[in-house]
């Protein structure tokens, strides 16, 4: 694994863009600092969701989270036929917003995803004080305007800490001691500029000295004393304008490997990815829109092809199962870890099984476990995803030779751009095309004869058949879904024994008073409109 912070990110830049180029596909994974914004009991995941509805609530939260961490592991298909070899290097990058300007992130923190991060090992000083900065686009537009707005020369429009305001003052006025008497040549610095914008000081000093000449070196912030024809050369070879371009760029921060990774095309893989999605979108690209269909036509248009390991888990699960029964074990649990511990262990006994290389300068992984760590589970999702399109091409036809990766590919047509969605009426959200139907039990109806009903007590007494989610329809009635057959028949069991209670296999016309309501409205207006042209035709007669 390689760190990246913004100490080394700009170094490091070019050459992550190049392995991203060449690769066969970039397996990811993010981290937040919130995983549940919006604590309304109403907008928690509930299995009567469709994904609409289930949009929704994922981006409904007036102050949404942020990115912490995200981690891209780029995998590279090695040439030759000897193996089915493939070269891993895993990326962490710490990701923490900058503000210039208008330009002012506003972003949940939740008490109990900051506890899992701490139990995790999450560095909260590399993500506070090196964490690299990112924009999406309308960011970006509104830093833009604000710097040909001259936003650099305004101290109350550039926003800018008090404290960088002092340094800023601090350094004008040593300046203005020290070129009194210095001579042509003579060199003021290294100034520590600390986490101030390098740009606003350059701005600063070059407007208000017209004989001194700013600039930066690996050692810090320098000013020298030049002549006019020497600072007219110096403005010919740097601009204005390319120092604003230098600070965009730098404010870009990681939104430049996201861009990249969106123009080179490559398939994106992921575990249990549709939030990770959600939040790459909003925080790296735009917006996310009001409407589901039109996010899904965005983050397709983002990202063409798109890999779920989860999804594709529960796909294969039973293809796997029916052609070699004791494979079907191995994917048992779509948990990330499990699922790589079970793949790694048994799949290398299959014949041409993928192997992973891990250069030198990204082994830390290899020594240890580093459960979520971005980087890490990138890793691991990259791995089962290689793992699993393996063990479904060995349980079609025996593999004679090493598969290319478009072979590997093929095995997978028609899971790209599946993403699994938890707890809801769907299983899947297709991002590529039409959400796949309702494949739950259909919905149970409960009433009471007596007594009031509890639905929080009802949830607790039908939790012993799995996922079981309870709505209340009035005071003594109440819509259950379940996830599967066999809990909704456990759950009929149950109920048609209570001696309170009575339930039924939910009917929208015998069980919903809006849908009666609607029907009788529908049907008096088109009998209305009968009677009416009847009586017009008469007349004519």
């Amino acid at each position: 694994m390689c760190e990246v912070t913004a100490d080394n990110f700009e170094e490091l830049f070019p050459v992550i863009k190049d392995e991203i180029s060449s690769a066969s596909f970039v397996a990811f994974d993010c981290e937040f600092t919130s995983l549940h914004p919006d604590p309304r009991q109403n907008m928690k995941n509930s299995l009567f969701d469709n994904m609409e509805q289930r949009y929704k609530k994922l981006t409904s939260s007036p102050l949404p989270a942020i990115i912490s961490q995200i981690g891209l592991s780029i995998f590279k298909q090695l040439p030759g036929f000897k193996a089915d070899q493939y070269e891993a290097r895993s990326y962490n990058f710490f990701v923490c917003p900058r503000s210039f300007a208008s330009v002012d992130h506003h972003f949940a923190c939740q008490a109990s995803s900051l506890e899992f991060l701490t139990r995790h090992g999450f560095d909260f000083n590399k993500f506070l004080y090196q964490g690299i900065s990112s924009l999406n686009r309308e960011q970006e537009a509104r830093l833009r305007a604000d710097l040909e707005e001259g936003a650099l020369f305004r101290a109350l429009d550039r926003k800018l800490p008090i404290q960088d305001e002092e340094l800023v003052r601090e350094v004008c006025c040593k300046l203005a001691a020290w070129t009194s008497s210095a001579e042509e040549g003579a060199l003021f610095g290294p100034v520590d500029t600390g986490l101030l914008v390098p740009l606003v000081l350059h701005t600063e000093v070059r407007t208000k000295f017209p004989l001194l000449w700013s600039f930066n070196q690996a050692e810090g912030f320098f000013v020298v004393k030049v002549s006019e024809e020497r600072r007219k050369e110096l403005e010919a070879d740097e601009s204005t304008e390319q120092l604003t371009e230098q600070l965009v760029d730098s404010m870009l921060g990681f939104t430049k490997v996201l861009r990249h990774l969106s123009e080179s095309g490559k398939p994106l893989v992921g575990h249990n990815c549709l939030i990770d999605l959600l939040r790459i979108f909003r925080q790296f690209e735009t917006e996310l829109p009001a409407n589901y269909r039109l996010f899904k036509q965005k983050i397709h248009q983002l990202f063409p092809v798109i890999f779920d390991t989860k999804n594709i888990c529960a796909d294969i699960k039973k293809k796997v199962g029916r052609r070699q029964p004791k494979w079907e074990r191995l994917l048992a649990s779509s948990n990330l870890n499990h699922l790589f511990k079970e793949l790694t262990g048994k799949s290398k006994e299959l014949a041409h099984a993928p192997r992973l290389l891990i250069p030198q300068g990204f082994s830390r992984y290899s020594a240890c476990q580093a459960a979520h760590e971005a980087g890490y589970d990138a890793l691991l999702a990259g791995s089962c995803f290689l793992a699993m399109a393996h063990l479904l091409a060995s349980a079609n036809r025996p593999v004679c030779r090493p598969l290319s990766f478009q072979e590997k590919l093929e095995v997978l047509v028609g899971l790209e751009n599946r993403v699994n969605v938890a707890r809801a009426a769907v299983s899947h959200a297709n991002l590529a095309g039409p959400d796949p139907p309702c494949l739950r039990p259909t919905w149970l109806h409960v009433s009471t004869r007596n007594d009031p009903l509890c639905t929080l007590k009802l949830a607790e007494c039908l939790g012993r058949w799995g996922t079981v989610d309870v709505r209340r329809v009035d005071s003594k009635t109440a819509l259950v879904a379940v996830g599967n057959g066999a809990a909704a028949e456990g759950v009929v069991g149950f109920l048609r024994r209570e001696k309170d209670m009575t339930v039924a296999r939910y009917n929208v016309l015998a069980h919903s008073k809006l849908a009666r309501v609607g029907l009788w409205t529908s049907l008096l207006i088109s009998v209305g409109l009968g009677l009416a042209l009847m009586k017009s035709q008469l007349k004519s007669n």
